[in-house]
């Protein structure tokens, strides 16, 4: 369990996946790419809302207020 939550953690922190899968002792990054899919899913959907936030701050802003 503790692997699995080490390596969720590097991924949603923005570690690469070579770097995690090279900590977990995988063979190839394939092997950790399909183990850890939803974690990387994830970390792409951040990394989407990041960039929107930066392109486009003003719409990003209304959003926010809108959820509240």
């Amino acid at each position: 369990m503790f692997r699995h939550t080490h390596a969720t953690l590097l991924i949603a922190e923005g570690v690469s996946i070579p770097t995690v899968s090279r900590r977990l002792g995988h063979s190839s990054i394939t092997t950790t790419s399909k183990i850890y899919v939803h974690a990387i899913q994830s970390a792409d959907e951040v990394a989407s809302d990041v960039i929107d936030g930066k392109l486009n701050p003003f719409h990003h802003d209304n959003c926010k207020e809108e959820a509240k």
